[in-house]
């Protein structure tokens, strides 16, 4: 079997929709049937002990995580979403009043509010660099940039253009005043080969249910070990302690004894940030289709998306459709969108765009002024074609 045999198989939504969406992705099979296996075991059976399954999973799950990224299991912290790894930087940094953060307008609000609520809290300076026709030139970006800079923030790939941003050059600027590269990889982890330590890239956050098709209330955020040392928790909780603690609290609570007071200190590294009440279930399926991924290779499936994007872009040209996005190889990851003759301005146009996509069974949304076609490696020339043929026809 090969690999578009092997992934195109793993999708049961395939079997009836055409799907292009850059949103909430599929789930794969091997994720549900993990998930599955997971509530019948420890939820329903109870042959098994939860407790110890979760902990063994989270260590898998970071294991997996630092293989994708090339980090170290150390440097990655389990969280529900992007925004949840974000406040991690965020709230964690010791601020000095005066400092300034710079970002695009073009974030995705998970990706803002959390910079715009610490400028609040510690007088920060928030540095908004306006777009033009949905682009910030990097050289504009950079020209923000000054010896106050704490952190830089961008997204690997726009949510709203497709745009993918030059991430090793950012990091080199930011690096030489002494600041930090922060990236949203939502829309990249799963569909651009990602070497964090080649690209200079300090944190990074991303949820689970966009290209790594997992379940939602999935995540993580990657924390170089040198940033995490300069970070305080924002928020702590019992599973922050050590293990020496942890066992502590257990033996407390089996013989009946109660004590709030600690006796050793909060844990280091990834353990301190990480949350407790993580959803076994959610991470259960995240973990089967990680391994998934790294069995096909992102690498594969980074070539195998530029091909059929290639494809699009011509098909889309040929029939005079404008395209919103960047279309140079370099520019671009797998988001493209797509002019179409309704007013996005207007509600009940969007909803009769909706209605016309339900009935035609394919799964995409409007974005940026137009239709947001997000292409996947399990997608096929054949269905691109009907999808250039329903945007002609609307």
């Amino acid at each position: 079997m090969n690999k578009i045999d092997r992934i195109r198989r793993e999708f049961p939504t395939l079997r009836n929709l055409l799907f292009f969406s850059a949103s909430t992705c599929p789930l794969t099979q091997v994720a549900i049937t993990a998930m599955q296996q997971y509530v019948m075991t420890y939820r329903v059976d109870f042959s098994a002990d939860p407790y110890a399954f979760e902990r063994t999973l989270r260590q898998k799950v970071r294991s997996l995580v630092a293989a994708l990224i090339r980090a170290t299991p150390d440097e990655i912290v389990l969280t529900q979403n992007t925004s949840s790894g974000i406040n991690l930087l965020a709230g964690g940094l010791p601020w000095k009043p005066g400092e300034n953060v710079v970002l695009k307008d073009l974030e995705h609000p998970s990706s803002v509010y959390p910079w715009l609520y610490q400028g609040e809290k510690q007088g920060l300076e928030v540095r908004q660099v306006r777009s033009q026709r949905g682009i910030v030139p990097i050289d504009e970006l950079l020209s923000a940039v000054d010896k106050k800079t704490r952190v830089l923030v961008v997204s690997h790939v726009e949510y709203t253009t497709g745009h993918k941003n030059d991430i090793g050059k950012l990091a080199d600027a930011v690096h030489e005043v002494g600041g930090i590269l922060c990236v949203d990889a939502f829309q990249s982890i799963g569909v651009v080969d990602i070497n964090v330590a080649a690209l200079g890239i300090d944190a990074l956050a991303t949820g689970g249910w966009k290209r790594l098709y997992g379940p939602k209330g999935s995540g993580f955020a990657f924390i170089r070990s040198e940033v995490m040392q300069m970070l305080s928790p924002p928020t702590v909780t019992a599973y922050n302690v050590t293990d020496a603690e942890e066992k502590a609290i257990e033996r407390k609570k089996i013989v009946g004894q109660i004590s709030t007071i600690p006796n050793n200190p909060f844990s280091e590294g990834w353990r301190k940030y990480e949350a407790k009440g993580l959803s076994p279930l959610a991470f259960t399926g995240l973990s089967a289709s990680l391994g998934l991924l790294l069995e096909l290779e992102v690498g594969w499936i980074e070539e195998r998306i530029a091909v059929l994007v290639d494809y699009l872009c011509s098909r889309l040209e040929e029939n005079g459709q404008e395209i919103r996005s960047p279309c140079r190889p370099e520019e671009r990851a797998a988001i493209i969108i797509a002019r179409i003759p309704y007013d996005l301005a207007q509600p009940a146009k969007v909803q009769a765009l909706g209605e016309r996509l339900r009935a035609a069974r394919i799964v995409a949304e409007p974005r940026g002024g137009g239709l947001r076609i997000g292409v996947h490696a399990f997608n096929t020339p054949e269905e691109i074609d009907q999808l250039v043929n329903f945007i002609s026809a609307l």
